[in-house]
């Protein structure tokens, strides 16, 4: 499809390919328009050398009350490519993309809005998207987000995505920080080891829920700040059983302002109970309504730098090393370690 050229299927219409040989490449402008008791209906056999709709840098994909099947059965499905891939703008309304067996992902690296869709499998917001709005679908496998695609503002635009079990579905968080962001009230997966870079500031919001992968956590360059509220603490799961391990590291210039925020090490007592930091401040660190919780490997805070630590909870130790400057430690409980 040339630019400058539009091609608008009305309500009703029926679009099927012959082969998974056959794609679309739009790099004009292409509308799918149907009604709410009229559907499109696209019936399509994917390829493994390219997505059947292939939205160009220039294109534009307009879909409203749409039904878009994949009627291939491959059992090895993850060659096949992607039943949406957008570099240009894809803007979605009421979409059903269903299969009959193979994969039917949406790729994206453009300009995006998604509403009140059903996607069965998964959502990939790629690098180099822009313009992003998810909201009120229902994603069957995953759903990824790169970070290097994110604003400040960026979450803010994703919001009441579902799972097929009708729960609030974790969002994947892909990749490195470039800029600041603020991840908004919602489940989140880091997939690795998170460096926040001097200049760049992470923001959580009250009733986040974030879990880590396997001995990675937070490294604080810049600024990050967990605003928890009484009534919607952020909760926070990792895992790490390696001796000295920083969950959240803080270095020289780096800054922590945490509120109203539950950390805890899941990882069961091994080695003769490890050593492990839930924060390790060697910058600055203002904390207040922080609970420190482990399921069984030893679970500390230790500073060497500036540090307030008001209000909270610590199921273990605090070490205050030579060097720190303390404006304000009060009212905190530990559990069985030691200050």
């Amino acid at each position: 499809m040339p630019e400058n050229v539009v091609v608008e299927m009305e309500a009703g219409a029926t679009l099927k390919n012959r082969s998974s040989s056959q794609n679309i490449i739009i790099n004009g402008i292409l509308k799918l328009i149907g009604t709410e008791e009229e559907k499109v209906n696209i019936d399509y056999a994917p390829s493994s050398s390219y997505s059947f709709l292939q939205i160009g840098e220039l294109g534009r994909l307009e879909m409203v009350y749409t039904d878009m099947y994949n009627r291939a059965t491959h059992s090895n499905y993850d060659h096949l490519k992607s039943a949406i891939n957008n570099l240009g703008t894809m803007i979605i309304d009421h979409l059903n993309l269903t299969t009959k067996g193979a994969y039917s992902n949406i790729e994206n690296n453009g300009n995006i809005k998604i509403t009140n869709s059903y996607l069965i499998h998964n959502l990939v917001i790629q690098q180099n998207s822009s313009s992003i709005f998810i909201e009120n679908n229902v994603i069957g496998g995953t759903f990824s987000v790169y970070l290097e695609a994110c604003f400040l503002e960026t979450f803010s635009n994703i919001k009441n995505n579902y799972t097929k079990d009708n729960q609030a579905i974790t969002v994947k968080l892909e990749g490195q920080l470039l800029r600041s962001v603020k991840l908004s009230s919602s489940s989140y997966l880091f997939s690795s080891a998170l460096t926040i870079p001097k200049n760049v500031e992470l923001i959580i919001e009250s009733g986040s829920n974030i879990t880590f992968g396997l001995v990675s956590g937070f490294k604080v360059y810049g600024s990050m700040k967990l605003l928890g509220i009484e009534e919607k603490y952020i909760n926070i799961k990792y895992d790490s059983y390696s001796t000295d391990f920083r969950f959240i590291d803080i270095m020289p210039n780096g800054n922590l302002e945490i509120i109203y925020t539950n950390i805890e090490n899941i990882s069961s007592d091994r080695d003769g109970r490890p050593k492990t930091y839930a924060i390790y401040n060697s910058g600055t660190m203002n904390a207040a309504y922080v609970n420190i919780m482990s399921k069984g490997v030893s679970h500390n805070i230790k500073n060497v730098g500036k540090i307030e630590l008001i209000n909270s909870k610590l199921c273990h130790s605090l070490f205050i090393e030579e060097g720190s400057i303390i404006d304000n430690i009060e009212n905190n409980i530990f559990v069985t370690g030691v200050f």
